[in-house]
């Protein structure tokens, strides 16, 4: 069986966003959607995005002002996946969706292009929200503020997954490690 935890080789940035999650939770398994948005970190939000799993797929409901900027787009009420390529939208669906169901985190290391053609690397953490009866499931995403953006220039083009795993939250992780963003 695959088992895993937050490792020391993710950043310094990652493990601190992971620990202000775990602060929230209290004695729950996950905290809720309404502590994390009333406990708001200037640290994170910026850098962070919301999204509901539902049948139409990641519907963002928070989108920090920085990662629209790096994005190029704001993507609150949009599916997060829109504009990339099938594939890529469905093998990270996949993923999103774990993290909702086991409850369980993912965390991933990858490159990609920027608007100007320089190639960075960002690590992103996703851990899931609880959500009141009714509501479609909810997670949170943090990605890293420091992997050299220059305000000019924003993410074209996602290239390569370095590094990726599940996270151990007390649920278990699935059976298999997180599928890689582009297939092999």
């Amino acid at each position: 069986m695959y088992k895993s935890a937050l490792g020391s080789s993710w950043s310094s940035d990652i493990r601190s966003f992971f620990n202000h999650w775990a602060e929230l939770r209290g004695d729950a398994l996950i905290p809720a959607s309404e502590k994390f948005l009333d406990s708001p970190s200037p640290t994170y939000m910026s850098t962070s995005y919301i999204c509901d799993m539902t049948d139409e797929g990641a519907i963002v409901r928070f989108h920090g002002t920085e990662l629209a900027e790096r994005w190029g787009r704001d993507f609150t009420d949009h599916e997060i996946h829109e504009g990339r390529k099938p594939e890529f939208k469905e093998r990270s669906l996949i993923n999103m969706r774990q993290v909702v169901r086991r409850p369980c985190g993912y965390v991933v290391r990858l490159a990609f292009s920027t608007s100007s053609g320089r190639m960075l690397q960002s690590e992103l953490i996703q851990l899931p929200l609880s959500v009141k009866p009714g509501r479609p499931p909810r997670l949170v995403c943090y990605a890293i503020k420091d992997a050299g953006y220059r305000s000019n220039e924003f993410i074209q083009l996602y290239i390569k997954t370095h590094e990726v795993d599940w996270i151990d939250l007390g649920a278990g992780v699935p059976d298999l490690p997180p599928l890689d963003l582009l297939s092999s």
